[in-house]
C-alpha cells in the first residue's frame, strides 16, 4: 500500500482507538458511580436511623435537664409537672434505645442508655430534695409566724410610750432572733429566684 492510502486507514484506526478509550472509561466511570451511590445509600440506611435516634435521645436528655433546673430555681408546681413530663419523654427514648441496641446488636447503645437512666434518676432525686426543702421552709415560716403571733399576744414586742419602748430584754432578744431567721429565709428565697 502506498503512503497516501495508508494514512487515512491509520487515521480511522487512531480515531477508533480514541473512541474505544472514551467508551471504556465512560463504562468504568458509570460502574464506579453506581457502586459509590449504592455504598452511600447503604451507609445512609445503616447510619441515618442511628444518627436520628442519637439526636432524639440527646434532645430528650437536654429537655429533662432544663426542666429539672427550672424546678430547682423556682420550685413551682408547673415546673415540677414539666420535669415529670420531660422525664417521661426521656424514659421513652431510653426504652427505644434498648430496643434499638438489641436490633443493632450494639452494647455501646445500651451503655449510653444506662448512663442516661442514671442521670434521669439523679434528676428526680434533685426534684425530690427540692420538694423536701420547700416543705421544710414552709413549715419553718409557719412556725415563725406562730411564734410571732404568740410573742405579740404576750406583749413580747413591748409597750410603746411615745418614742420609748418598754420590754423585757429576754423577750426582745427572742423576737430579734426570730426576725433574723425570717430575714435569712427571705434572702434565701430571693436567691433561689435569681
Amino acid at each position: 500500500m502506498s503512503a497516501p492510502k495508508l494514512f487515512p486507514c491509520l487515521l480511522v484506526l487512531g480515531f477508533a482507538f480514541v473512541i474505544g478509550a472514551f467508551v471504556t472509561s465512560n463504562i468504568v466511570t458509570q460502574r464506579s458511580a453506581r457502586l459509590a451511590t449504592a455504598d452511600v445509600a447503604r451507609a445512609q440506611d445503616e447510619f441515618e436511623p442511628l444518627a436520628r435516634h442519637a439526636r432524639d435521645l440527646g434532645a430528650a436528655a437536654a429537655a429533662f435537664d432544663r426542666a429539672v433546673l427550672a424546678f430547682l430555681r423556682s420550685g413551682s408546681g408547673e415546673n415540677k409537672t414539666a420535669a415529670v413530663e420531660m422525664g417521661t419523654r426521656l424514659s421513652e427514648a431510653i426504652t427505644e434505645s434498648s430496643e434499638f441496641a438489641r436490633l443493632r446488636n450494639d452494647p455501646r447503645i445500651e451503655e449510653m442508655a444506662a448512663r442516661l437512666a442514671h442521670q434521669q434518676a439523679q434528676g428526680f432525686k434533685l426534684v425530690e430534695l427540692q420538694e423536701s426543702r420547700n416543705a421544710t421552709l414552709r413549715n419553718l415560716e409557719k412556725a415563725l409566724g406562730e411564734l410571732d403571733r404568740r410573742m405579740a399576744s404576750a406583749g413580747g414586742r413591748g409597750l410603746r410610750f411615745g418614742d420609748n419602748l418598754l420590754a423585757r430584754p429576754a423577750i426582745v432578744g427572742s423576737y430579734a432572733s426570730k426576725f433574723s431567721v425570717a430575714v435569712l429565709i427571705s434572702e434565701f428565697n430571693e436567691d433561689k429566684i435569681h
